[in-house]
């Protein structure tokens, strides 16, 4: 795996639910541990805006490529320049050299 590429840093993050003093559930996110910021080779995918409930929103998917960990998958966001992903894809790149993971990030869902 070519690291030269890797010249982004993200951090890698855990949803954590907390309740506020109301009582209701509040979602936040944690670091997933000490070795959370990595750095990366962080390629645009696709970007869209479009409609939803008449307002108007925008997504960006963002493709990552790591070290491999075996702590990550679809069940966490990773954090890139102040934007939440969630992460929909985790595909190990040859036989534990790296993951490839595919993030979306979505106009005002984590605001």
């Amino acid at each position: 795996m070519d690291t030269g590429n890797m010249d982004r840093q993200i951090t890698l993050k855990k949803r954590t639910t907390t309740k506020a003093a109301s009582g209701q559930p509040v979602e936040s996110f944690t670091n997933v541990d000490s070795r959370a910021v990595v750095w990366a080779q962080v390629q645009d995918d696709k970007g869209s805006e479009g409609y939803d409930a008449e307002k108007k929103t925008a997504s960006v998917t963002k493709v990552v490529k790591i070290h491999h960990r075996t702590d990550i998958d679809e069940t966490n966001v990773f954090d890139y320049e102040g934007r939440i992903f969630d992460i929909k894809r985790v595909h190990e790149l040859q036989r534990r050299k790296g993951l490839l993971i595919t993030g979306l990030w979505t106009q005002g869902q984590y605001e």
